[in-house]
Order: C-alpha cells, then sequence, then structure tokens
C-alpha cells in the first residue's frame, strides 16, 4: 500500500481541527501552515483545494481561508418531520414570531 501523497495526510490535519473551529474563524495564512507542515506553499494549497472541494472551507482574496458554516441536509427516507430529522442531526429547530398582528374585518 502506497502511502498517502503529502497535500492529503496536511487536509486530513487541517480538516480535524476545522471541526473544532467555529463558523466563519479564518485558518492561519499559507506562509503558517507551510512552516507548521515543512512543505511548499503550493503544497498546502493542494490540501486545502481538497477542503474547498469538500465544502467544508472558502477563500476569500484579501481575507484568507474561512471555514463555512456545517450544510444542513435532510433525509429523504424514511420520511419523517423536520423537527425530528433535525433532531436526530443534535440539530434544534426553532419558530420566532417577529410581528404579529391580529386583521379582523367585522360586518358593518
Amino acid at each position: 500500500m502506497h502511502p498517502a501523497a503529502r497535500y492529503v495526510v496536511i487536509a486530513h490535519e487541517l480538516e480535524k481541527q476545522i471541526f473544532g473551529m467555529s463558523p466563519n474563524s479564518l485558518l492561519p495564512a499559507d506562509q503558517h501552515l507551510a512552516k507548521r507542515f515543512q512543505v511548499s506553499r503550493v503544497t498546502i494549497r493542494r490540501g486545502l483545494s481538497l477542503l474547498e472541494r469538500k465544502g467544508l472551507i472558502s477563500s476569500e482574496r484579501g481575507r484568507g481561508t474561512i471555514v463555512n458554516p456545517p450544510k444542513v441536509t435532510r433525509q429523504i427516507l424514511p420520511i419523517c418531520p423536520i423537527e425530528e430529522d433535525l433532531g436526530n442531526k443534535g440539530l434544534k429547530l426553532e419558530t420566532e414570531i417577529r410581528q404579529w398582528q391580529l386583521d379582523v374585518h367585522l360586518p358593518l
């Protein structure tokens, strides 16, 4: 069995780190990651592109690499209420009434 490419190993390590971070957090700069893993910036960029394709991160010019919020997906089968489906994923559905007005038209 061949050992995994270095950028794949780096992507796996960063993925573990990302799961402990809050959404919209910034990852360290490419230069810092290259120094930490003792590889070139090209290798870091290849690892980050794997994570970007998985939807875990996104890059913004001038800002850096950002942790994306987790995606919420629905279970198709078996059919169940959305509250139950999200509850099984550890999420809670909340409803908030922002404004309410009783509109009654009484006959004259």
